[in-house]
């Protein structure tokens, strides 16, 4: 399983306590296809990261199984290492074979001699492509991903697509989104973050429908609170 149970999540902002889960239980089946339409701002990129081990609960507990990893992610890359080098790391801390993962990643991240050279010239494009290819060359039992779910040109992310839906055949996803149609598109159970909880729907449209009355909500005040500080 992989999910949340009890958890309870707060932090120090601007000299106030601001939660953003209070005592949430939520358990999903490693090989779920789970989408969960997010408003920016209501915590979905703390929730991934606990769900993966960036972010830990101020109390609860997180449920993993398997091996769980953020798409694209390169927060275990180093800036003053090569590209190649980056990935053999990687691939040595999880027990795996070194030249089979490099080898993936060089060919689909389509870098080239570029591979070799230290993170710390690369391009945005050409991390999000390394870290694109790492998430597809490691065996994940469960994706996460705040949106990010393809990168690069309109050819690339095709590339990317095509790997994502083919890896899906075989390991789960946890996306948070504020996009219905993607969520639609690569997940089969659908929610949405509201007041600090995953609230599970019956269809995707019904999470979509919910979630376009939440962010209307959400435009409404915004407009109101412009409004104001033009009085």
């Amino acid at each position: 399983m992989i999910g949340f149970l009890d958890v309870s999540k707060s932090y120090a902002a601007g000299g106030q306590t601001r939660c953003i889960i209070n005592k949430f239980s939520q358990l999903f089946d490693p090989y779920d296809r789970v989408g969960i339409l997010a408003a920016p701002g209501s915590g979905k990129s703390i929730l991934l990261g606990m769900l993966c081990g960036l972010e830990t609960p101020s109390s609860g507990s997180i449920v993993r199984q398997g091996l769980v990893w953020p798409i694209g992610h390169c927060g275990p890359l180093h800036p003053g290492m090569t590209g190649e080098a980056n990935v053999r790391s990687v691939a040595a801390f999880l027990g795996l074979d070194a030249d089979e993962i490099a080898i993936y990643c060089q060919l689909f991240s389509e870098l080239g001699d570029d591979f070799h050279m230290p993170l710390r010239f690369y391009s945005g494009s050409m991390r999000a492509r390394l870290g694109f290819a790492l998430s597809m060359a490691l065996p994940v039992t469960t994706f996460v991903s705040d949106e990010m779910v393809s990168t690069g040109d309109a050819g690339f992310r095709s590339k990317c697509d095509a790997a994502l839906q083919q890896r899906l055949t075989h390991a789960g996803l946890i996306l948070f989104t504020r996009n219905p149609q993607t969520a639609q598109r690569l997940c089969s159970r659908h929610g949405l973050l509201q007041d600090g909880r995953i609230e599970m729907c019956a269809t995707a449209q019904g999470a979509a429908t919910r979630f376009a009355g939440q962010t209307s909500e959400f435009s409404a005040i915004v407009d109101l609170m412009a409004g104001l500080e033009t009085i």
